[in-house]
């Protein structure tokens, strides 16, 4: 896995209470994905994140924008539009043609169906019940990573913020 990610901060702001209505996090860049077992090359484009009501008593992450994955090895490719507080609509395109065979929406924060040609539903995502992740983050401890590998260099800010001595 490649990632590349350039991000641009952005604060959403105002004349009247609450002053700062929100967060913005536009990432520019992509993911690439390159499966040892398969002769393929997988990108993906992020979307903007905004969080909002962040210094009130229900903060809100939204997401805003387009995502686009595709393959190197064919023409398939899902262009995904996130907008408003949840909605997530989009197109499939086929590995062979390049054309249309699909169309995505719903709530990511909920259900998420593919329509596929022929009008068959199915469910793409169902957040409704979902509670904790079904795998627990495989991470090497902090002694074996290197200096600027996520946990070593943020693990004095995390102590701190849990309030334990530094």
């Amino acid at each position: 896995l490649t990632s590349t990610i350039f991000t641009k901060s952005g604060l959403v702001t105002s004349w009247l209470p609450p002053f700062l209505k929100a967060l913005t996090v536009d990432n520019m860049g992509k993911a690439t994905i390159s499966p040892d077992s398969h002769d393929e090359v997988y990108t993906m484009s992020y979307p903007t994140a905004v969080a909002t009501g962040i210094l009130g008593s229900s903060p809100r992450l939204l997401l805003t924008g387009g995502v686009s994955i595709s393959c190197s090895s064919h023409q398939g490719r899902v262009e995904l539009t996130f907008e408003g507080e949840s909605s997530v609509s989009g197109v499939v395109f086929g590995t062979k043609t390049g054309e249309q065979v699909a169309t995505v929406g719903g709530d990511w924060r909920g259900l998420v169906e593919i329509f596929k040609e022929g009008g068959v539903k199915e469910v793409m995502l169902d957040m409704r019940n979902w509670i904790k992740p079904s795998m627990e983050k495989i991470v090497p401890s902090v002694a074996l990573q290197l200096d600027m590998e996520s946990r070593r260099l943020w693990r004095l800010l995390t102590r701190a913020l849990a309030g334990y001595m530094t």
